[in-house]
């Protein structure tokens, strides 16, 4: 069973502290952000299965730092979209505020916090790379690339993965919303910067050069896209 919360928790008007941990997610393949609240994990109040939301994810919703719904939490399968919780935040001048979480929490109606110390939590949270593997640093640095030079082509990045494969390391793109285009590179995993120069070399060739690449249509009637090339396969 979850941890009771505080009674403190469960006071209005009482300015609360943030943090965050983060911690891996045998589950879902990824990591998970935990929210802790006056050092209690919040998440743990759904049920004891509930997950946190992978750090790229969890950190690039705007409603973190701004006012609209949140997504904190995801169920055990690990796909954000299936039994999420959610919480509508708002912010002034001085503080933060959560509420109407859903699923509900027993007595908490709302959660206030000086803004100062929630951004700085967040902040802090948000540049501290000590929890990733090397897999997890060089999809972060992929993601930190220039893929401008591909756009002219249609290609719009999405994603790298060093997850997939242990031999392998992956980039996605979306070609003109019509296809999901996966690109396939080899890679040792001995460091992040070689996984991230494994995926410049390959992508600065034209895309019908591409090693191998797995394409997805978005549409029953689609075939083969215009730029795929021998290494190209349907997926």
């Amino acid at each position: 069973m979850a941890a009771r919360l505080s009674s403190t928790l469960c006071v209005k008007n009482v300015v609360h502290e943030i943090s965050f941990t983060i911690e891996p997610s045998t589950p879902s393949n990824d990591h998970q952000v935990r929210v802790i609240i006056d050092g209690q994990d919040l998440i743990a109040q759904f049920g004891d299965d509930m997950l946190g939301i992978d750090p790229p994810d969890f950190f690039a919703d705007q409603a973190l730092l701004q006012s609209g719904a949140l997504i904190f939490a995801r169920c055990d399968c690990g796909v954000v979209g299936c039994g999420d919780g959610t919480v509508q935040t708002a912010r002034n001048d001085s503080s933060v505020t959560w509420g109407d979480f859903c699923p509900t929490i027993p007595e908490i109606t709302s959660l206030i916090f000086s803004r100062q110390q929630f951004d700085s939590a967040v902040a802090a949270a948000k540049n501290n790379h000590d929890w990733e593997t090397t897999e997890r640093s060089a999809e972060r640095l992929i993601a930190e690339l220039d893929f401008s030079y591909l756009q002219d082509r249609g290609l719009a990045f999405c994603w790298a993965s060093g997850r997939l494969d242990n031999k392998k390391i992956s980039v996605c793109f979306d070609l003109e919303s019509q296809y999901q285009v996966v690109a396939h590179v080899p890679w040792d995993h001995n460091t992040p910067e070689s996984g991230v120069n494994v995926i410049q070399k390959e992508l600065a060739k034209p895309p019908q050069e591409w090693s191998d690449v797995v394409y997805y249509p978005q549409g029953s009637v689609l075939g083969q896209p215009h730029l795929s090339g021998p290494g190209w396969q349907r997926g």
